[in-house]
């Protein structure tokens, strides 16, 4: 009895460690969802939320090159109306590495005005992605 609840025990500390070691962006995992000559877009389609028509995930915006802040990447949780065809931020990270690693150089929690999505966006391209979930 002693020996399973110390194998409990262990199996536990090694959970916390594991969701500790996974916390932000660390274990994302990214999928390409488009990008220009300057920039990749990635969705992590782990985290969607749905609830009705609504969507919620986190997308990074990889810069190939700094912004005038010296950011390389942000990352951003964005709430989709699947039925509207809209979208709006509600949550942004700024880092000053690829891929949203490295320090965290700011970050805005103001819900940003409902927006809409244009066709061939990258926007579209997580839409589409994001209301095919249930």
């Amino acid at each position: 009895m002693l020996r399973a609840v110390h194998a409990a025990s262990r199996r536990g500390q090694v959970l916390a460690l594991a969701l500790l070691v996974c916390s932000g962006t660390a274990c994302a995992d990214w999928a390409p969802v488009g990008g220009t000559s300057k920039t990749e877009d990635y969705i992590d389609l782990a985290t969607v939320q749905v609830n009705g028509n609504l969507r919620r995930v986190w997308t990074l915006h990889n810069l190939l090159q700094p912004d005038s802040d010296g950011d390389r990447s942000y990352r951003s949780l964005l709430e989709y109306d699947c039925k509207n065809a809209i979208y709006r931020s509600l949550q942004g990270l700024f880092h000053a590495d690829p891929m949203g690693a490295g320090r965290m150089t700011g970050r805005t929690d103001a819900t940003r005005p409902w927006r809409a999505v244009e066709a061939g966006s990258m926007s579209a391209a997580v839409m589409r992605l994001v209301c095919a979930r249930t």
